[in-house]
């Protein structure tokens, strides 16, 4: 009513100010509008996660989390890493929610290398077939050599964690 006091709080919108806090004075003989304006915040908060690709099969595991900030309701700007070994999966970004809750999930496969172990005799020809084995980037691998009467092995058993490039023993 005319001459009475009025005080109404802006409603909170997550990611977003008001210009107005709240709105507050004495009513008028007259009709009258306020309009409070909401602007996007530009540190609203989001997180990307890195998740690797397993050795034993083929799920991930999170192996490293970002914590982002963006203008609440544009697109992310999550980037990929370089990790030796891994292989990006193509990924979108999303929309930067107000309440924060945007989650950006980065998959990287684990790349597969050839290990090729070669068995010779002292002069070169071979003793044995060629073991070939495809491995995952990490992975742990152990092969006995072959025993061949009368020979003795230099090397009676290749080991050791796949590194990231295709290698021929």
């Amino acid at each position: 009513e005319y001459g009475e006091n009025y005080k109404v709080i802006s409603p909170v919108i997550p990611g977003y100010t008001a210009n107005l806090a709240e709105v507050s004075g004495v009513m008028d003989n007259k009709n009258e509008t306020i309009t409070v304006v909401y602007t996007a915040n530009t540190n609203t908060k989001y997180k990307v996660e890195h998740y690797k690709e397993n050795i034993e099969n083929e799920e991930y595991t999170l192996f490293e989390t970002e914590n982002k900030e963006g203008t609440t309701d544009t697109n992310t700007a999550a980037e990929s890493k370089g990790y030796e070994g891994f292989t990006v999966q193509e990924f979108t970004q999303a929309n930067i929610n107000g309440d924060e809750s945007t989650v950006i999930k980065i998959y990287y496969d684990r790349n597969e290398y050839s290990l090729t172990v070669k068995y010779e005799y002292s002069d070169g020809s071979k003793v044995a077939d060629d073991v070939v084995q495809i491995l995952k980037y990490e992975q742990n691998y152990k092969i006995t050599s072959p025993s061949k009467a009368g020979y003795t092995k230099t090397i009676s058993e290749v080991s050791g964690t796949k590194s990231a490039e295709n290698e021929e023993v």
